[in-house]
């Protein structure tokens, strides 16, 4: 009898194994195949693209050296961030840190390296959004309510290869000064 009740329970305990077995099997053939390069194609090198990348690191670099100069030139203690902008905090104070997301009025001034004015404006907004050149931005997290800065921004942390209007050119590098007045 012990023998016909010892099959009894492995027969009842099989569909479970089953389906455990068929849930493994199902769950290791969900994961996502790589795709596969086709062995009678070769990848071509695109020489205009190489050649597009070569010219912008050039540009990058040219913009660096520029205001590496700039700052030397000026005898001001400035300091470049790890991003690519140098910046120089003029008035310091003990207000509130600017935080991501914070709706912030600051007034801005941008001028040409040789010194032409060519925006002074007041705006709000808000810190992360992207509604200033990327060097004002960051250096606005560096900064505290009420404090004053000069940003020294590369062509491409400031207006790009595009530039802005008619007074900031493409590739252009800026001194931006930023007041901030309020959070």
């Amino acid at each position: 009898m012990n023998g016909k009740r010892q099959t009894y329970r492995n027969a009842s305990c099989l569909p479970y194994a089953t389906l455990v077995i068929l849930l493994v099997a199902m769950m290791s053939a969900c994961g996502k195949r790589k795709p596969q390069l086709p062995s009678n194609k070769h990848q071509e090198i695109d020489s205009a693209a190489l050649a597009m990348i070569e010219m912008n690191q050039q540009l990058v670099q040219q913009a660096n050296n520029d205001l590496a100069t700039y700052v030397i030139e000026s005898g001001m203690p400035y300091v470049q961030d790890d991003m690519g902008f140098w910046y120089m905090i003029t008035r310091h104070t003990e207000g509130l840190a600017l935080q991501k997301d914070q709706t912030v009025t600051i007034a801005q001034q941008v001028y040409l390296l040789d010194g032409t004015l060519c925006e002074d404006a007041v705006q709000t907004l808000q810190i992360g959004k992207k509604q200033v050149p990327t060097a004002v931005e960051s250096a606005l997290l560096l900064l505290h309510e009420g404090e004053c800065a000069t940003i020294l921004a590369p062509w491409y942390l400031a207006y790009g290869q595009y530039g802005n209007n008619a007074k900031i050119g493409a590739y252009t590098n800026v001194r931006i000064e930023i007041e901030v007045r309020n959070l």
